[in-house]
């Protein structure tokens, strides 16, 4: 090769042949990495940032300790659904509406399932540092509760916090009348007992005690937590 050919392959050939490689390394190894950028700002996109939403659009407030001012808090009206309650042991979340009409829990038949649990208007809020006394019928929503036992963590989430309770006790009883200690936050769950039994006139219930464990405290005090 004569000198002019050797400048010709030093000077351009050389400089030719690199940019090649690299043009070839930057679509092979710098397209990947830009697929992943894109691939994460789409999921980014998509997804968005997790939210606590029920599946009928409510949206909880994760706020599980300290102190709830009153005044901003939105209180529930009669039949209005506020929360859930999960358990570990639940295969879906109830959806907890403040009331107990039979609009709200049904009649238990299936003919009018209702909408969720009820609770007693005459009976606290989580937060409040009073007795929570929540229903439903065992052939519907709270059907979920023979698979939940002592020890177990229920969690309640409403739209100003998330609260978590502890099965402390199991009682079955006949008829209504039953006593419950209102010097410290605890939610009473309870149903026809024994569970699935349709077309019998049953008088016996399952109550189910949990203390509260954690969760914000309504008007700054702890008394009552």
């Amino acid at each position: 090769m004569g000198h002019k050919e050797q400048r010709i392959f030093r000077y351009i050939w050389i400089p030719l042949s690199i940019a090649a490689i690299g043009l070839v390394l930057y679509f092979i190894a710098g397209r990947v990495f830009a697929g992943n950028i894109a691939a994460q700002i789409s999921y980014v996109a998509v997804q968005g940032e997790p939210r606590n939403v029920s599946s009928n659009g409510i949206e909880f407030s994760e706020v599980s300790e300290g102190n709830v001012d009153e005044a901003e808090i939105i209180m529930p009206s009669a039949g209005e659904q506020y929360g859930e309650i999960r358990c570990d042991a639940f295969s879906e979340a109830v959806p907890l509406y403040y009331g107990d009409t039979d609009d709200v829990i049904g009649d238990g038949t299936g003919e009018n399932p209702g909408k969720g649990a009820g609770q007693s208007l005459l009976s606290g809020l989580p937060g409040q540092g009073k007795t929570i006394l929540v229903g439903a019928h065992d052939t519907t929503y709270f059907g979920q509760l023979k698979d939940v036992h002592a020890g177990d963590s229920i969690v309640l989430a409403c739209t100003y916090g998330t609260f978590e309770y502890t099965v402390s006790k199991i009682d079955i009883i006949d008829g209504a009348d039953y006593t419950v200690s209102d010097d410290k936050e605890q939610l009473v769950l309870y149903t026809c007992y024994p569970f699935g039994e349709v077309g019998k006139d049953r008088t016996e219930k399952i109550v189910y005690i949990c203390d509260k464990v954690s969760g914000p405290v309504i008007g700054g005090s702890e008394v009552g937590q």
